[in-house]
């Protein structure tokens, strides 16, 4: 069977794109023809769908578009034809835009606008999906409600991380107890949190690491500092990188803990990065969560609460061995539940259940 991989995003490395890439090519029987964007500007789609018009030759058996594929949705469904289409949806664009709080700049007002614009025709282009791929079950749920569309089109299908990366290394720069904090710093995040509990234990000898988020969150991060809080900044670490800072830091941040409605739906996907380095993790209380337990396998906080955020890092600081018993059993829950191995027989499954539907 050939399958047709395709990405268009302004970071077509991204980390989804990548897992589900490796993961398919792993499958017996499976072609892989991959279908992926050069440029990160908006000339990406005339590229994206140049490269679709040529791939048509091949005749591929279905079309899988991955994250984020939601602006050029209906140039596949043209392009695939009779053809099945699985896309992986991963973003709700209803969901983020109504119910998530932005900033009140040009971009979010505007994506607000055209997202409640185009919704009418995003139900319908979903509709012609055959799969709908969320990466965890309440996203599906709000999607599935929002759009209309019957659950049992959807799968689940969780981020995983790039395991040629990831994977368990011996500290290199070990310090006084350090947390490890990064990302783009979106308001579900909670990083406003983050950087108040740090203010508050600045006298427990704890040290942030913090990464991501730009010029905004580094005038956060200087406010911080300027109240008391160890933190050492930096503006972004490459994604090879990474895994010398996990591999530095006796506790992880994972997240999510800013209390919007994504955050209670959501595993952010450096929490499965932390769980595959075998790193104990801190991950914010969430529907989606149903194999973590609480100082079993991760450490959960309630959700947009500095109080219990302060509460947990400090149990972690005075707890060597237990977090040593917490990572081991975060790698074991990584391993049964979200690992690269995980998602290429749930992959192989999704593709047989389309062979199904032809």
């Amino acid at each position: 069977m050939k399958v047709a991989l395709i990405t268009c995003y302004k970071d077509p490395n991204y980390v989804r794109g990548q897992v589900l890439s490796q993961c398919l090519q792993k499958i017996p029987d499976i072609d892989v023809i991959e279908v992926k964007n050069k440029q990160n500007n908006i000339f990406r789609f005339i590229e994206v769908i140049f490269k679709l018009i040529k791939v048509r030759k091949y005749n591929p058996d279905v079309y899988f578009l991955t994250f984020r594929g939601q602006e050029i949705l209906p140039f596949v469904l043209f392009l695939a034809k009779d053809k099945p289409v699985i896309f992986d949806e991963f973003i709700v664009p209803m969901a983020w835009s109504t119910e998530e709080k932005h900033d009140m700049s040009l971009k979010n007002i505007s994506f607000g606008l055209i997202t409640r614009i185009v919704n009418p025709m995003y139900k319908k282009w979903l509709s012609k999906c055959q799969i709908i791929l969320s990466d965890t079950a309440p996203d599906a749920e709000i999607s599935s409600k929002l759009s209309g569309i019957s659950i049992g089109k959807y799968k689940i299908l969780p981020v995983s991380a790039n395991e040629s990366i990831f994977k368990k290394q011996e500290p290199k720069n070990k310090k006084s107890f350090s947390a490890l904090y990064y990302g783009n710093m979106l308001p579900l995040h909670g990083l406003s949190y983050v950087l108040e509990a740090a203010m508050l234990m600045q006298e427990e000898d704890v040290h942030f690491v913090i990464a991501g988020g730009g010029r905004k969150v580094q005038g956060q991060v200087n406010r911080a500092i300027s109240h008391g809080a160890r933190i050492t900044y930096y503006p972004w670490i490459k994604h090879d990188k990474l895994i010398d800072y996990i591999a530095d830091s006796d506790l992880c941040l994972g997240g999510p803990y800013g209390g919007t409605p994504q955050a209670s739906r959501v595993i952010t996907g450096k929490t499965y990065q932390f769980l595959a380095s075998q790193r104990p993790v801190l991950i914010g209380k969430s529907k989606a969560n149903q194999y973590f337990i609480d100082k079993v396998n991760s450490i959960i906080v309630k959700q947009s609460s500095v109080k219990d955020l302060v509460k947990k890092i400090l149990w972690a600081k005075n707890n060597p061995k237990e977090l040593t018993r917490i990572s081991e059993n975060g790698y074991k829950l990584y391993q049964e539940h979200y690992s690269n191995s995980v998602i290429t027989k749930s992959l192989e499954s999704i593709i047989q259940s389309v062979k199904n539907l032809e």
